[in-house]
Formats: structure tokens, C-alpha cells, sequence
């Protein structure tokens, strides 16, 4: 028999005898024909969108904090996890709860508005892992009672705090042997009993701010959250706005 196969040459791609290539542009002569066709106003136009972009950039990486703090996850009722965010010094972050307090506080007393402020500042330092609970607590401290000691309420709420002694009196002298008297007298006794409660209720709620409150005051209120977490946001933006100052960064 006859050998039926053969072998079949590749075929032979056709080329062009000359290749032409594009020669790019220079950069300069770009914007050159750029201007020319669109005008001095669109190149203005767009050295304003450059500009942004890369100001927008440079607050990104100087506002970290926002994201790693985690205070709109905070403030969305999720537990809040401390990770590694930028830190004020403890003078910058006293000074700015000082003007907070004397912000809401309605008497001219600085030497007062200093007392509960280093009362806050102990308890930020009480609770090193939960001071962005404690930053949501002042804005609640200025919501109940505008910092005033002498505050009470008709349902027997004292102080900064507004604690109810007829309902935890009890709790609170058998667990941190505090007395109501004390409880009148002492801002840093008042704001740390009020504390210990408003994070039970947090805890309690599943780490709910919403809940906590509810708790806290006993009834479910939007106009009385919507006031904290709007106070807040403000104490919050008060650190950023020191915080673009500062270019160190450290744990909190």
C-alpha cells in the first residue's frame, strides 16, 4: 500500500515588508495641544480635580483615626474592638474634654470644670480598653445634667451622672461602698457609679448603645440618643481636628 500521509508544510505568515510604529507624544507637547483645543479654563479645570484628589489623599492617611477607632461602627451598636489608632497625649486629650465641659457647663467655675475633668481623665485611665466608650459617655454626662453636681431630679437622679439612688443605692454601696452623700458630693464618685451602670446596660443589651440608653433612663427615647450621639460626634471632631496637628502616632 501506498503511504497516504504527507507531511504539509506550515504556511508562511505574510509580513509586511515595512512595520510602522507610533512615535508617542511628549508629555509637554500634550498639554500643549490639550490647551489649544479646550482652552486655558479646562486646564485650570483640571489641575483643580488633580489637586483635590491628592488633597483628599493626604487627609485620608492623616484621618486614620476615623476608621480605626471605630467610632461609626461604635455608633452603628456594634461591640467596638480596640485596635491601633492614632492617641493624643494626655495634656491635648484633657484640654479638649476641659473645653467640652465648659462648652455645655453653664457656670463660669474653671476650677470646678478642672475637678471633672481629671474625674474623667481617671476613668479613662481606669478602663484603658474601653475609652471610646468612656468619650460617648461624657456627651451623655452633658446630656443628663450639663455636668452639674448640683442637679437632681424629681424622680431622686443626682449629679453628673443622674443616678437613681432609689433604684441602686442598694447595688452601689454593697459593690463600691459608696454613699449617697458621697454620691452628692464626689464628681468622680458619681461619674464612675454612672458608668458602671450605663456599661451594665451595654453589656447587658449586647453591646447596643441604643439599648444602653434605653436602659439608662428607663424608656425608649430617639430624641435623647439622637442628642448623645450628636454631642458626641462633636467631642470626636474636636480630637480629629487636634489629631491633624499631631503626626504621632502610639496606642490609646
Amino acid at each position: 500500500m501506498e503511504n497516504t500521509n504527507t507531511t504539509m508544510a506550515p504556511k508562511k505568515k505574510n509580513h509586511p515588508a515595512h512595520t510602522t510604529h507610533k512615535i508617542k507624544k511628549p508629555f509637554g507637547k500634550k498639554v500643549k495641544e490639550y490647551i489649544k483645543k479646550y482652552g486655558l479654563f479646562s486646564l485650570a479645570f483640571l489641575l483643580v480635580i488633580l489637586s483635590s484628589l491628592s488633597f483628599g489623599i493626604y487627609i485620608g492617611t492623616k484621618t486614620k483615626y476615623v476608621i480605626d477607632s471605630r467610632i461609626y461602627v461604635f455608633l452603628d451598636n456594634k461591640r467596638h474592638v480596640n485596635d491601633e489608632f492614632y492617641e493624643l497625649s494626655k495634656p491635648q486629650l484633657k484640654r479638649i474634654i476641659n473645653q467640652f465641659i465648659t462648652r455645655w457647663f453653664p457656670e463660669n467655675d474653671p476650677e470646678y470644670v478642672d475637678i471633672v475633668t481629671d474625674s474623667f481623665i481617671k476613668l479613662f485611665y481606669k478602663f484603658p480598653e474601653e475609652r471610646q466608650n468612656i468619650l460617648y459617655y461624657i456627651a451623655l454626662c452633658s446630656v443628663e445634667s450639663n455636668f452639674k453636681m448640683s442637679s437632681h431630679s424629681r424622680n431622686g437622679a443626682i449629679g453628673i451622672s443622674q443616678v437613681m439612688w432609689s433604684v441602686w443605692g442598694s447595688v452601689i454601696k454593697q459593690n463600691y461602698n459608696i454613699s449617697k452623700e458621697k454620691l452628692c458630693i464626689s464628681p468622680y464618685d458619681n461619674i464612675y457609679v454612672g458608668y458602671m451602670i450605663w456599661r451594665n446596660y451595654w453589656r447587658k443589651a449586647n453591646y447596643n448603645i441604643k439599648g444602653a440608653n434605653n436602659g439608662y433612663i428607663g424608656a425608649k427615647s430617639e430624641a435623647y440618643n439622637n442628642k448623645i450621639n450628636e454631642r458626641y460626634l462633636q467631642l470626636a471632631n474636636s480630637i480629629f481636628k487636634e489629631l491633624l496637628k499631631d503626626k504621632t502616632k502610639t496606642k490609646l
